[in-house]
């Protein structure tokens, strides 16, 4: 004979409740993780884009200018070095905040 019981019905119905919780709560942690790691292998590769544009703006600043275009060449390299400092602090912050780090 089967014997109804509610008590042990409720408990299975919280159980697969919970778990279904924590399986889409994993998947969103994967999800936001895989969307990260690309997000960051992204910003190497335009950091890596910048630092070649870079090297031909100081080649052609340097080949192409007198005396004062070294200075030119510094403040422009001075300048890029802190704004990219800067976005890359914000995008940092950023991820860090997503992490909840």
């Amino acid at each position: 004979p089967m014997i109804y019981s509610p008590l042990n019905n409720d408990q299975k119905t919280i159980e697969v409740r919970n778990k279904r919780y924590k399986t889409i709560q994993e998947a969103k942690r994967i999800c936001l993780n895989v969307f990260l790691n690309s997000y960051e292998i992204q910003l190497q590769e335009y950091d890596q884009q910048y630092e070649n544009e870079f090297l031909q703006l100081e080649s052609h600043l340097i080949n192409n200018i007198n005396i004062n275009g070294s200075c030119v060449y510094q403040q422009i390299q001075q300048h890029m070095n802190y704004q990219t400092n800067k976005l890359k602090r914000q995008v940092s912050m950023k991820i860090r905040s997503l992490r909840g780090i």
